[in-house]
């Protein structure tokens, strides 16, 4: 039987750089859930353009999606 170790995976900069900035953002809204709400609902107010209603990012989706897999899941499974 194998015994578990305690290594740790290697480090990725970019995941870290992402924990950075979230940690950061959370800082600077407060470290609350309202302040980050508020914060984002800022960024929304902001930048209009950016954002999009869930009905289109769900027909984004589904135009990215290849011909194999709409015929794949538009076919109901068989028993």
């Amino acid at each position: 039987m194998t015994e578990p170790t305690n290594r740790q995976p290697p480090r990725d900069p970019l995941v870290d750089d992402v924990h950075r900035v979230r940690q950061q953002m959370w800082d600077d809204c407060g470290g609350s859930l309202d302040g980050l709400i508020e914060f984002l609902r800022a960024a929304e107010a902001e930048h209009p353009e950016r954002v999009i209603s869930i009905e289109e990012l769900d027909r984004r989706r589904a135009s990215a999606l290849p011909p194999a897999a709409e015929a794949r899941d538009a076919t109901p499974p068989t028993a």
